[in-house]
């Protein structure tokens, strides 16, 4: 390879870093002044590389003054820009506002290039080409713009340099303090060692090319760096879901980059070894398959290294702008007329990155590649062989193979996409669903979400179980059995099954236990020949926790090994065990709701409300059914005593057992709740004559002589009752209620600790007393 192309590849390649490093500093956000300026200092960068590329290997004198009049649009104005870049970066905005700073930015550069560029092309201020071994070189005299030109440059950067010196020592941040470092290095690496490339030759009569442009990439590359490790330019956040790769297709794809050239390097070989294959370009083509070989272990390599996505992706794009003109140029005799398409190979593969910066590095790179070749090479004639044919032949089945893997990779995203709004809907509709959820109709919501959620994981069987906390026992427990399956819910419910101990313990650790194939249990026979005798080769399981403990389980079987529930989150049926958990809270606080306004607050017994409504429910079943109803209003005896003398608390402490020893002396089917004070009020349903009254009532009073034991002292209570009959006494609520009522004072008036059924003769007393 000559040297001409050997300078020619370093600065396209070094145009193509620059792009790839502003592509990376702004990440996708070119809204704020600051990234819309880096970005402009890139493309600067890009003039500047590929007019000096131009004026390096152009074939003829009118390209070489072409690619002249084209560099100084780039490195005239690549000081304003950096000027303009620091003050903002140092947020100088005061001095931003200023109408009278852009002219006094950005005339200098516009002098330099009306300098450079126009005013040659009216044949004044001309350059002096020649051309040796090393390519075009100007060698005309140093003029007045020469020393300018000088003059604006390094006192733009001087300026530069003393700003961001200054915002460091006057900055409390660390960080601050270690990029302006970082970047003050930078600069000074790019001034010394740009004037001792560009400059110094011109006075020492030194013929080399211009390439300072190669150490003005430090300071873009040193501010590419920062964006990293300290959050320089503030780049936009990234949304994890809107990648198009995972973790392992990611792999895949630096796998696939590295076996293009990896398949060039033997392809490269096959052709070697053609009959018609010239053996003078041996040498050249074995060199040639070496270079395939170093790029396949340089892109592997960088697969390998553990760094951050987004830095492994700038890393290939700077070695992307090296390789594209590198491997096209090698042919450059020959026009690239086969070659140049392998970039179509990249350009195909760089579609599955998210961040564009590869794909924008790929095709700039390979634009300013062909310029290049255009101008070494302006016509060429060529001869077509069988190893062009089979080269091109390669290139297609290698773009055939990108394109079936770039074709896989959006489908399963598509199908990711699309099951993630399954997903997101299977929430949301659960969630809708259990906004109303209650005691009465919690069942119904439940089974109708494990139709759901069973369906779309294609489980077997689908299961909820509510554990008793103390006993661990199921006091809750539904199953949903898909079309012609058998139930088999048994084998969770009991805390003696080996599967609930487990799920139990597994929740300690996991909020998501997982087995896609219960066959390949290690050191658990038992556990295992219990679930393959229930035909269970797959489960699920989730905790519904309240507070942190676990309350119960979501779990999902199947009668075959299901491997796609190995790799999956399931945090969608995690929020859904926790709409079941908060669905459980809810009815539970209304449930205590109901409960304070339907009982009593000290004895915990039905209070007169609740006592109503089940009384008025009574009327209208014995109705039906032509039985009878009793109704028994207790008032304890001389309670005011007990009051007065041990006070209050005690006397709560007994309307509480007293409220427990009538509850125990009354059958299922009755109610007793607590009136008010020390009055309680009976329903006794279903009683068919007056024995039965009597029976229940002297089984009450007896209870009620036995001892209570308060404070280790024994308490002697007795109660007086008055029992009313419906439909005798009364047919309503309220007239029931006050007969019980009279009969128990006229049971009071005849001597306390008795009770007295009601009876006109009862009644027609009422008024008198």
């Amino acid at each position: 390879m000559e040297y001409p192309i050997v300078f020619g590849i370093l600065l396209v390649a070094t145009g193509g870093s620059s792009v790839a490093c502003g592509l990376y500093a702004i990440q996708n956000n070119i809204k704020t002044p600051v990234n819309k300026v880096f970005l402009a200092l890139g493309c600067a960068m890009l003039l500047w590389c590929l007019g000096l590329a131009i004026t390096v290997v152009a074939a003829n004198e009118e390209i070489c003054a072409f690619g002249r009049r084209l560099a100084p649009i780039g490195w005239g104005i690549i000081c304003s820009i950096l000027l303009h870049f620091i003050l903002l970066l140092t947020q100088k905005n005061n001095l931003l506002k200023k109408w009278w700073l852009y002219p006094l930015l950005y005339l200098p550069s516009a002098v330099t290039i009306f300098a450079y560029t126009y005013l040659p092309l009216i044949h004044l201020n001309q350059d002096h080409l020649i051309r040796n071994e090393l390519g075009w070189l100007n060698i005309s005299i140093t003029d007045a713009w020469d020393w300018f030109y000088y003059g604006y440059c390094f006192l733009f950067v001087a300026i530069a340099i003393v700003i961001v010196y200054l915002w460091a020592k006057n900055s409390a941040s660390k960080n601050i303090k270690k990029q302006v470092k970082l970047l003050i290095i930078s600069l000074l690496v790019a001034s010394v060692f740009g004037s001792l490339t560009d400059i110094l030759p011109v006075f020492l009569k030194i013929r080399i090319p211009q390439f300072s442009p190669v150490f003005v990439l430090f300071p873009i590359a040193a501010i590419s760096y920062s964006v990293k490790y300290y959050g320089f330019l503030r780049p936009e956040a990234e949304n994890q879901n809107e990648l198009i790769l995972n973790e392992s297709a990611y792999t895949n794809v630096y796998r696939y980059i590295s076996l293009i050239f990896a398949a060039g390097s033997v392809l490269n070989l096959v052709i070697l070894f053609l009959p018609y294959y010239k053996e003078a370009f041996f040498p050249s083509a074995l060199l040639f398959d070496g270079a395939l070989i170093a790029i396949t272990a340089f892109i592997f390599l960088i697969n390998r290294v553990k760094l951050v996505d987004s830095i492994k992706e700038m890393l290939l794009a700077v070695g992307l702008s090296f390789i594209i003109p590198s491997v096209t140029l090698w042919f450059v005799c020959s026009g690239s007329i086969t070659i140049w398409a392998f970039v179509f190979l990249l350009i195909i593969i760089c579609l599955l990155f998210n961040r564009r910066i590869l794909l924008i590095t790929v095709i700039v790179s390979s634009i300013l590649t062909q310029l290049l070749t255009w101008a070494a090479v302006p016509s060429v004639s060529l001869e077509v062989n069988g190893a062009d044919y089979i080269f091109r032949i390669g290139l297609i089945g290698f773009a055939a193979i990108l394109s079936f893997y770039v074709h896989k990779i959006y489908v399963q995203r598509l199908k990711e996409n699309a099951r993630q709004i399954s997903m997101q809907m299977l929430v949301a509709e659960t969630s809708r669903d259990f906004v109303s959820v209650n005691e009465q109709n919690f069942s119904d919501k439940v089974y109708s979400m494990l139709k759901r959620c069973g369906g779309f994981i294609q489980s077997d069987r689908a299961y909820v179980a509510l554990l008793d906390p103390d006993t661990k026992h199921a006091y809750y427990f539904l199953e949903w059995p898909a079309n012609s399956v058998p139930a088999h819910g048994n084998v969770f419910k009991e805390p003696a099954s080996g599967m609930q101990s487990m799920l139990l313990k597994q929740f300690e650790f996991h909020n998501v236990v997982k087995l896609h194939d219960t066959a390949l249990l290690p050191l658990a026979e038992k556990l295992k020949n219990q679930l393959m005798s229930c035909d269970i080769r797959a489960l699920l399981a989730l905790p519904v926790k309240n507070q942190d403990t676990v309350t119960g389980f979501l779990a999902f079987t199947a009668a075959r090994p299901i491997i796609g529930w190995r790799s999956e989150p399931f945090t969608y049926l995690e929020v859904i065990s926790n709409i079941i958990a908060d669905s459980i809270i809810k009815i539970d606080a209304e449930k205590e709701i109901k409960f304070i306004a339907y009982h009593d607050q000290l004895t915990l017994l039905p209070n007169r409300i609740l006592f109503k409504d089940r009384l008025e429910q009574a009327i209208r079943r014995a109705e039906r059914t032509e039985k009878m109803i009793g109704v028994v209003f207790l008032d304890l005896d001389s309670f005011k005593s007990v009051n007065d003398t041990m006070g209050h608390e005690l006397g709560d402490q007994l309307l509480f057992k007293a409220g427990r020893i009538l509850s125990r002396s009354i059958r299922n089917y009755d109610t007793i709740a607590r009136f008010g004070g020390d009055e309680f009020v009976i329903l006794l349903n279903d009683i068919t004559s007056t024995k039965d009254i009597i029976k229940i009532m002297d089984k009450i009073i007896d209870t009620l002589r036995r001892p209570v034991l308060l404070n280790e002292q024994e308490f002697f209570i007795s109660a007086s009752a008055g029992v009313a009959l419906y439909p005798q006494d009364g047919a309503d609520v309220e007239t029931l209620i006050k007969s019980a009522d009279i009969a128990m004072y006229d049971a009071k008036a005849q001597g306390k600790n008795q009770y007295l059924l009601c009876s006109w003769a009862v009644k027609d007393q009422a008024p008198e007393e």
